[in-house]
């Protein structure tokens, strides 16, 4: 009987929540392994975000949805990256040049530092790339 159950639950529900769940759960397992390696514990890891302990088990029980900020702030302290998106397309500023960012973050005429968008995209590039 319980199984027949499962399966009824496991039918009506919804694609985007199995896709929600089974991503959740890749995310939270990946972020584990990231600690175990580095030996941190979840306290360990909510110090460096300054965050409360129990702040870290919400993200990691899925009791808080996390957002595109969180997940970078992850990234960053857990040194590595938490989600891949395959790079199929170039990076435009205009339709008449591409910009790579690393030259964009070197070139001391291009204001990396908050500045705004409009204030940089303005300038003129000798490149011509697509972001690697």
């Amino acid at each position: 009987m319980r199984n027949s159950l499962a399966r009824q639950i496991l039918e009506e529900t919804p694609n985007e929540t199995r896709q929600f769940v089974k991503r959740y759960g890749e995310l939270v397992a990946r972020i584990y392994d990231l600690l175990e390696e580095k030996g941190w514990t979840q306290k360990d890891l909510a110090a460096k975000l300054d965050k409360s302990p129990s702040e870290i088990s919400k993200w990691l029980s899925g009791e808080h949805n996390l957002t595109l900020r969180t997940l970078t702030r992850l990234e960053v302290e857990l040194g590595e990256d938490l989600i891949q998106i395959p790079k199929t397309r170039k990076f435009q500023v205009n339709s008449t040049k591409v910009i790579h960012l690393e030259f964009a973050r070197s070139n001391k005429n291009i204001p990396m530092d908050g500045g705004g968008y409009t204030d940089w995209k303005s300038q003129t590039s000798p490149v011509k790339s697509s972001v690697a």
